[in-house]
């Protein structure tokens, strides 16, 4: 089935994660249709990726638009009935794709497979990727779940596969939780009213160096928890 899969790589100035990433990509989805989207990155990573991945379609945006707007333009140019979206600091284990596949055999109501996280931190491994939520006084708190199979309140939109039909047909992520964090909690919610299902699969395993990863190396902690806490009252909004 992997014939039927896009891999959609947001990037902006990620040229030294490609480097490393890509090709590995490429070993793992051999029959995988890959579209980059630079989302107006100055490191030169359009140039390289033209260079030496000529079988990868790149898609340059003119200026930064934010990560939901990047890969809802990935997600519009594939031609899969399957969107894997990986961010430039994931790097996919071997059968983690045959795995998650696996499961939109079974369930035709299933929106989203999340990919077992193994987060590199610190000195650490930690192991994330599977959601739960209560609300509390108004506002929802999300928390990490036990790493097993089952059901997930939300998929990552850094390391998750998505049913093509379904994430068009829900709008995609939404853009004003620009420029990052809650447009996948936002969205799998939204799934979930419809009636979808999303799944949380251990098997399929990623190596996500989240400390290398564009968000991080650019922006303060302070910034980032300002955008998570801004995004947050913008989902209990909505």
């Amino acid at each position: 089935m992997e014939e039927k899969v896009s891999v959609v790589i947001p990037n902006f100035n990620g040229k030294e994660l490609l480097v490393r990433n890509i090709p590995r990509v490429n070993s793992l989805c051999p029959n995988c249709e890959i579209i980059i989207v630079d989302d107006g990155s100055t490191d030169d990573s359009v140039k390289f990726l033209r260079e030496n991945f000529k079988k990868v379609k790149v898609i340059a945006n003119k200026k930064n638009l934010g990560f939901a707007k990047s890969v809802n333009i990935g997600a519009g140019a594939a031609s899969g009935d399957f969107l894997l979206f990986l961010n430039t600091d994931v790097s996919p284990r071997p059968d983690f794709l045959k795995s998650a596949l696996s499961h939109f055999q079974r369930f035709k109501n299933l929106f989203a497979v999340g990919l077992a996280d193994q987060s590199h931190e610190a000195d650490k491994i930690v192991l994330r990727g599977r959601g739960g939520a209560k609300f509390t006084k108004g506002f929802i708190n999300h928390f990490a779940l036990k790493s097993t199979t089952g059901e997930t309140l939300w998929v990552s939109g850094g390391s998750g596969l998505f049913d093509r039909e379904k994430f068009l047909e829900l709008g995609g992520f939404d853009p004003i939780f620009a420029p990052f964090y809650w447009e996948d909690i936002d969205l799998s919610w939204r799934a979930r009213k419809q009636g979808y299902k999303c799944l949380f699969d251990a098997r399929a395993k990623v190596d996500h160096f989240h400390e290398e990863g564009a968000i991080k190396k650019i922006h303060s902690p302070l910034y980032i928890k300002t955008v998570a806490y801004k995004n947050q009252f913008l989902f209990v909004w909505k």
